[in-house]
């Protein structure tokens, strides 16, 4: 019985240490932001700092200071940094995002990378690579250890082992057996050193920023419009060409929508009027961010009015009411006759033994009622509104009338008049 004990108490703790970390990722990184993502090929993921998931990333995410990138098979990601400096990632690679004296400085596990700017990459504690004027590749194989350096364009240094060397356009160092890196006479495309796109980042950003600023301007919008007898919300946007999709967001529900419309019915957009509306476009390998889609208080007034349904107070379902030719009062919710464009309410009523409905209006959130006869009654009520016509009816309630003896005064006949 204490061995369970012991063991269900750990398991607890260390399931409460999890969920902090699960709660923790789904936070905003809170770290100081070095760049963004300007491309992304295939599979790549970042994992923030302390943080136990890892998330995929895409085009236009923040980068955080101490992220670790990695990539999978075939893919690619260009990162611009801050600083102006430059950042590819190839496939199957496994980086630090670090920051040292003001410049980025990466840890490179394992993989591939190009890089230009105020950058340097650590290879391990004797081993430093810098861009000094241009671009540097470096290519790193843990399993093998033979590390390959080149200078894509300009020249870059090689720190290791308090030594410096200075490579030249087009020239490769390979990290010899003695851990010292040498010169040799390969080229680049012999030595795996292809470039991975860097040189192209400047226009990718440029176009991603115009791309952004077109899925960003969709100027939405929000009006009640009637359709097939129906009361519905229309959220309309523009619709640029770049956009493939677009995402509506009602609170925590998201629908995917191709043209630049949305209908949603009334009474299910009066649940989330206190919650965030927006619209965002999706494009070919580029994300807008949420529009946000604002209602004006008189459009909430009269979505709370037209979408809301009235709530039964009394007879309430499953009571039972003893009658002698009395009126009964039916009560229910107000909230619609508190709008401007409200005109009456409709009480249904089904009398017993009878399969038809009979309606009864009112201008007030009540109804005096008189039962002609016992037996079960079944109700419901809805609002009429001017120029929108009938709300939602509420949920049909069912009670019983029940009949009682009449209650009279017993005779009492004059003193005069009593036998003797």
């Amino acid at each position: 019985m204490i061995t369970v004990l012991v063991f269900g108490g750990l398991a607890l703790f260390f399931f409460a240490l999890y969920q902090r970390e699960v709660e923790k990722d789904l936070m905003p990184g809170g770290s100081e932001v070095i760049g963004h993502i300007v491309q992304v090929e295939l599979d790549v993921a970042r994992r923030l700092n302390s943080r136990l998931l890892w998330s995929q990333l895409e085009s236009r995410s923040t980068v955080y200071r101490k992220d670790t990138i990695r990539t999978g098979p075939g893919s690619r990601v260009l990162v611009k940094l801050k600083n102006d400096s430059s950042i590819a990632l190839g496939e199957n690679t496994l980086v630090v995002l670090e920051t040292e004296n003001e410049s980025l400085s990466l840890k490179l596990a394992d993989g591939d990378v190009e890089f230009s700017g105020n950058v340097s990459v650590a290879l391990d504690g004797n081993t430093k690579l810098r861009a000094v004027d241009g671009t540097l590749r470096i290519k790193r194989d843990a399993n093998t250890g033979k590390d390959k350096v080149a200078a894509v364009s300009g020249k870059a240094e090689v720190m290791s082992d308090g030594q410096v060397a200075i490579v030249e356009h087009g020239e490769v160092l390979v990290k010899g057996q003695e851990g010292a890196f040498r010169m040799t006479k390969e080229s680049m495309e012999e030595a795996g050193l292809k470039e991975l796109g860097l040189k192209n980042i400047e226009s990718l950003d440029k176009a991603n920023t115009e791309l952004q600023g077109k899925l960003n301007a969709l100027n939405p919008n929000a009006s009640m419009v009637k359709e097939s007898g129906k009361n519905l919300m229309r959220m309309k946007w523009e619709t640029p060409k770049e956009a493939s999709k677009y995402l509506v967001k009602v609170g925590k529900q998201e629908y995917s929508v191709m043209d630049g419309k949305f209908d949603i019915a009334m009474d299910e957009i009066a649940e989330h009027l206190n919650e965030p509306i927006s619209v965002r476009a999706i494009g070919s390998g580029a994300e807008g961010a949420e529009q946000a889609i604002k209602l004006s208080d008189e459009t909430k007034d009269l979505v709370i009015a037209v979408g809301s349904v009235p709530k039964v107070r009394t007879p309430f379902r499953g009571s039972r009411i003893l009658v002698q030719k009395k009126k009964i009062t039916l009560r229910w919710t107000d909230t619609q006759l508190k709008h401007k464009d409200f005109m009456h309410y409709t009480v249904e009523m089904k009398f017993p033994g009878e399969d038809e409905w009979e309606s009864f209006k009112t201008k007030t959130a009540n109804l005096d009622f008189q039962f002609p006869r016992v037996g079960t009654y079944e109700w419901n009520v809805r609002a009429n509104f001017k120029e929108h016509g009938a709300g939602f009816p509420s949920v049909a309630s069912t009670f019983e009338v029940v009949g009682g003896a009449d209650l009279a005064a017993p005779s009492i006949a004059p003193a005069s008049e009593t036998s003797r």
